[in-house]
């Protein structure tokens, strides 16, 4: 996965200025999609990555995931498939999420991926990173990417709904953050 996405990265970077604020963006007309979201917390970066990779957590902060289940967890990884729903479209999809602590990164990546949507581009292959570091202002900056594939282009309708989902879910983290500032 990490040789993709460093394949990737001279394409993700000529292809967008989406770092701030989140945004989908088209890297290429094969298919692909890149998405960035970036922000700041008053955490410490090891509990900002514990906060992330911990399955507890991250079943309170999946906003519009519908079900979520730890299928396998072994020390600095676990596989968990996520069920989203909309009307009578469903989406079942399994990723392996691995921890590197001592890079404070999470990598992702997609296991398998089923729709009950024929008519939709099939996604081929999803990897994404969670980057946590701390800027030059002493905050704590939790960078997320993911790099999506499909069978074929994505029309503007569909990624105006991938980023709508991918949006939920990342602010759902954010709020969760901020949330545990409070504390």
């Amino acid at each position: 996965m990490n040789g993709f996405l460093n394949r990737m990265w001279p394409t993700i970077f000529a292809a967008s200025v989406c770092v701030f604020p989140a945004r989908v963006c088209v890297a290429d007309d094969d298919g692909s999609i890149v998405f960035n979201y970036t922000f700041e917390v008053s955490l410490a970066p090891e509990e900002v990555v514990h906060t992330i990779f911990e399955f507890d957590h991250l079943k309170t902060y999946s906003k519009g995931v519908h079900s979520l289940k730890q299928l396998q967890h072994k020390p600095g990884s676990h596989v968990v498939r996520y069920e989203y729903r909309h009307a009578m479209f469903k989406t079942i999809i399994s990723f392996k999420r691995i921890l590197n602590l001592s890079q404070n990164e999470i990598d992702v990546e997609m296991l398998s991926c089923w729709d009950n949507v024929p008519f939709l581009p099939m996604l081929r292959k999803m990897t994404g990173r969670y980057k946590v570091y701390v800027n030059a202002a002493g905050k704590t900056v939790v960078r997320y990417r993911t790099v999506s594939e499909f069978d074929s282009s994505p029309g503007r309708a569909y990624r105006k709904i991938l980023n709508r989902r991918s949006l939920k879910f990342m602010d759902g983290l954010k709020e969760y953050l901020l949330s545990r500032m409070a504390k």
